[in-house]
C-alpha cells in the first residue's frame, strides 16, 4: 500500500506524525514579519570558540526596570507599546524578539527599536539573551548489584523510635555513605550506622530543581510529591529532523530529563530511597538541555516562575516555605548573562526563598572563575567531598564557599535510550548542593519559612567542624549536618536568633 492510501487505513499514530510534519514544513515555508516571535537557533553549530564563557544569540533581548516604573509608564516614556515576547512581573521585566526577514533593514529596525529602549532612564538593564555549556558532574558509573540490592532493601527496613526531644525519628538502615553521615553524630559512622530522619521532616516544603529536568518515572514512583513547572528552554534544540520518534519527543516530552542529572539530584534531595529529605514536594524547573546546555533567559525565566509560584502559597495558612536547587555554575568575568543571574538570585531572596547553589568543578576560587550563582552572594554555595572525608580535588574552594557536602553519590539516572535507571554514581558539586538543599526542607519542615541568610544560620549551628580531610586553606572546613541527632535542638531556637 502506497504513501497516498486512502486516511480510513491510517493509524492514529501515522496521522499524528503526518500532521506534525505538514505543520514543520508550513512553519519553514510562511514568510514571517511580526517581530517578537522567537528565532531558532542552531545551538550546536553556534558553540562558542572563543575566551568568552557565553556565546549571544542573535536578536533576543530582556529588559530590566527600576521598581518604581511600571510596563504601561515605560511604553509612555518612549511612545509606543512594543509586542513582547513574554513579561515577567515578579521582576518587572519584560523580554523582546527581532525576527530577521530582509537583513539590512531589520537590523537597522532592531536598532532602532533597542536604542528607543534604552532612551528610558527607568531602563536598569538591557541584556541579550546567550547560551553556555554548565559546569555539571565530572564522573559517572553504575553501582554494583549488590550495592543496589543493599540500598533497594534499606527503604523496607525503616523503624522508629524517639529522640531526646521526643520526635519520631526513623532510621533508615543499610543507607548509602552520604546519608549515613549526614545525620552521624560521631565523626567516623561505619555501615552499621542508619541514616536518620525525623519521620515528617520537609513536609509541605517546596525544593525546585533547576535542572534539566526530572524523569517522568521517577515522579510516578512519588507521584504524591513530584510536579513539574513548564519548561523554559523551548524544547529539545537537538530533535530538529523528521524522524517519527524525534518527533514526538520534541512535541510530546519537552519536560522530560533526556540528559539524567536532574534525575540524579532530584533523587538526592527527595526520593524515598536516596533521599535526604522524604517527605517534601519536588518540583521540576526544566531550564537545561539534553547536552547540558543553559540558555541565560531560561535560567532568570525558571527562578522567576518559582518566585510567581510562591505568591498565593506564602499568604496561606500553614505555608512551610520554599528552597531552589541550582546544581550548576556558569562561568564568565562579569559577563551581562552573569548579571541577569545575579539580578535573578537577589530577587528570590529577597522574596524569602533560599537558594543553593554548587560551587562549581574547577578546583578553583569562585571569587576568581566568576562562577554564578554560588558567587551571587545571595545563594548558599556548597562545596563537596568523598567517602573518605577528603576534600574533592575538583570541587571550588574559598571564602566564598559556605559548607561541604558529599559529592560522590547514587541516585537514579537516565540512560542513552531514556530509560530511568535506579542506582548510579555521579560525582561534582552538583550532587553536594542538594544534600544541603534537602536539608533546609528539614528545617522548614519545622520551623517554617526561612530566608537564604537564615537557612545560613541554621545550618552554621548544626555543622561538623574540621571533619573533612585536605581542605584548601581558603574554605572554612564545615560539613553539612541535618541535626536530627544534635544535642542543640534547631527547632527551639527562636527566629530573631537567626
Amino acid at each position: 500500500m502506497g504513501f497516498m492510501a486512502s486516511s480510513k487505513h491510517w493509524s492514529f499514530l501515522t496521522m499524528l506524525v503526518f500532521h506534525l510534519f505538514c505543520m514543520s514544513v508550513l512553519a519553514f515555508a510562511l514568510p514571517i514579519t511580526n517581530i517578537t516571535s522567537t528565532v531558532p537557533v542552531d545551538f550546536a553549530a553556534k558553540l562558542n570558540t572563543s575566551d568568552s564563557a557565553w556565546t549571544l544569540i542573535p536578536h533576543e533581548f530582556s529588559v530590566w526596570l527600576s521598581d518604581n516604573c511600571t510596563l504601561e509608564m515605560h511604553w509612555q516614556h518612549i511612545g509606543r507599546e512594543l509586542p513582547i515576547a513574554r513579561h515577567l512581573k515578579s521582576f518587572n521585566a519584560y523580554h523582546i524578539d527581532f525576527i530577521v526577514t530582509d537583513a539590512a533593514n531589520s537590523i537597522e529596525h532592531e536598532d532602532e527599536v533597542l536604542a528607543l529602549i534604552r532612551s528610558d532612564p527607568n531602563v536598569k538593564m538591557l541584556s541579550q539573551n546567550s547560551f553556555t555549556q554548565l559546569d555539571l558532574a565530572t564522573d559517572f558509573s553504575p553501582l554494583t548489584p549488590s550495592d543496589r540490592a543493599r540500598f533497594h532493601s534499606s527503604v523496607q527496613s525503616n523503624r522508629s523510635s524517639h529522640n531526646d526531644r521526643l520526635e519520631t525519628i526513623s532510621h533508615q538502615d543499610n543507607a548509602p555513605w552520604n546519608l549515613r553521615q549526614l545525620s552521624a553524630d560521631v565523626q567516623f559512622p561505619d555501615e552499621r550506622e542508619p541514616y536518620y530522619y525525623i519521620a515528617s521532616a520537609g513536609a509541605g516544603v517546596d525544593v525546585y530543581i533547576l535542572d534539566t529536568g526530572i524523569h517522568y518515572d521517577l515522579a510516578n514512583k512519588h507521584s504524591d510529591r513530584f510536579s513539574y513547572a513548564p519548561t523554559f528552554i523551548g524544547g529539545e534544540e537537538n530533535y530538529v529532523s523528521f524522524d517519527v520518534v524525534a518527533i514526538l519527543v520534541a512535541v510530546a516530552d519537552r519536560r522530560q530529563d533526556l540528559n539524567g542529572h536532574g534525575t540524579h539530584v532530584a533523587g538526592i534531595v527527595g526520593s524515598a530511597l536516596y533521599g535526604v529529605c522524604k517527605s517534601c514536594n519536588i518540583i521540576s524547573v526544566k531550564v537545561a538541555n539534553k547536552t547540558g546546555q543553559l540558555n541565560s533567559r531560561a535560567a532568570v525565566d525558571g527562578i522567576e516562575w518559582v518566585l510567581d509560584d510562591n505568591k498565593d502559597k506564602m499568604k496561606k495558612t500553614g505555608y512551610k516555605g520554599a528552597v531552589i536547587n541550582a546544581s550548576w555554575a556558569t562561568v564568565g568575568k562579569e559577563s551581562q548573562d552573569n548579571r541577569d543571574v545575579r539580578h535573578a538570585v537577589n530577587r528570590a531572596d529577597r522574596a524569602g526563598i533560599a537558594l543553593v547553589a554548587a560551587a562549581g568543578n574547577t578546583a578553583e576560587d569562585p571569587n576568581k572563575a566568576e562562577l554564578y550563582p554560588a558567587l551571587s552572594g545571595k545563594a548558599i554555595s556548597v562545596a563537596g567531598s568523598l567517602e573518605d572525608r577528603r576534600y574533592y580535588s575538583k570541587s571550588g574552594w574559598g571564602d566564598r564557599v559556605d559548607i561541604i557536602a558529599p559529592a560522590s553519590v547514587p541516585s537514579y539516572y537516565v540512560d542513552e535510550n531514556i530509560n530511568l535507571v535506579e542506582g548510579y554514581l555521579m560525582t561534582g558539586t552538583s550532587m553536594a548542593a542538594p544534600h544541603v538543599a534537602g536539608v533546609i526542607a528539614i528545617y522548614m519542615g519545622h520551623e517554617g519559612p526561612l530566608s537564604t541568610k537564615k537557612a545560613r544560620k541554621r545550618l552554621m549551628a548544626n555543622v561538623d567542624k574540621d571533619y573533612i580531610i585536605d581542605v584548601h586553606p581558603k574554605t572554612d572546613n564545615k560539613f553539612v549536618n541535618s541535626g536530627c541527632l544534635k544535642h542543640n535542638p534547631y527547632v527551639d531556637a527562636p527566629h530573631d536568633e537567626l
